[in-house]
Order: structure tokens, then C-alpha cells, then sequence
């Protein structure tokens, strides 16, 4: 029970600092481009489920080796890296597939199960 308190509590501060996290795709971008990525990885992050998000979040939010974010979440190390590359590939897929009108609300449940 703590343990899941203590992942939505991560998930939550996660979703904090992706809102405060400046993206850049490279170069010096204009301020109406940084808005613009900050905008698709808001809706593509929404879009991820709830096991890609807290993969990513440990891996890059939280600068965790896969061993530490591994035991965090209780799988072996193997399978920690094998959820992070799928989780990267997810978040990839959906920065490039985000349509500009689609909402940065959370998905649903059954959204979420379609994302690889």
C-alpha cells in the first residue's frame, strides 16, 4: 500500500517537472518553437500509460541507473532496460504522431493499453 502511495506520488511530481521542463529538439530555437515542443511532449506525455511514464520519469527525471530504478519499481535490472526502451520508443512514436487539435488531458485507461 505505501508503495503504491509512493508511486503516485511520483507519477504526480513527474507531471510537475514535465510541465517545467524546458524541451529543446536542438539549436537555438525561437520562443515560439520551445511553446510549440513543450506543447507535443505535454500531449504525447499525457498519452504515454502510467508504466511508461514512471520508466521514463526514473530514468530521466530522476537520472536513476537501471539497477536503482529496477529495485524502485521491483523487476530485475534486464527488465527495467527492456521497459525503458519500449517506453522511449512509445514516447517517440507519439512525438511524432500527435495531432495538433488532440487534448493534453490524460487518456483513459483503454487509450492507454493501446500505447506499445
Amino acid at each position: 500500500m505505501l508503495n503504491a502511495r509512493r508511486g503516485e506520488h511520483r507519477r504526480q511530481a513527474l507531471g510537475v517537472r514535465l510541465a517545467e521542463t524546458m524541451v529543446t529538439y536542438g539549436g537555438d530555437g525561437s520562443h515560439a518553437d520551445l511553446v510549440s515542443s513543450r506543447i507535443d511532449l505535454s500531449r504525447a506525455w499525457a498519452l504515454l500509460s502510467e508504466v511508461h511514464q514512471e520508466t521514463l520519469g526514473l530514468a530521466i527525471f530522476e537520472n536513476l541507473p537501471a539497477p536503482q530504478a529496477a529495485q524502485v519499481v521491483g523487476i530485475s535490472p534486464v527488465a527495467f532496460r527492456l521497459r525503458l526502451t519500449r517506453a522511449r520508443r512509445a514516447l517517440r512514436m507519439l512525438l511524432h504522431h500527435v495531432p495538433a487539435n488532440e487534448s493534453a488531458a490524460p487518456a483513459t485507461s483503454s487509450e492507454k493499453a493501446s500505447t506499445p
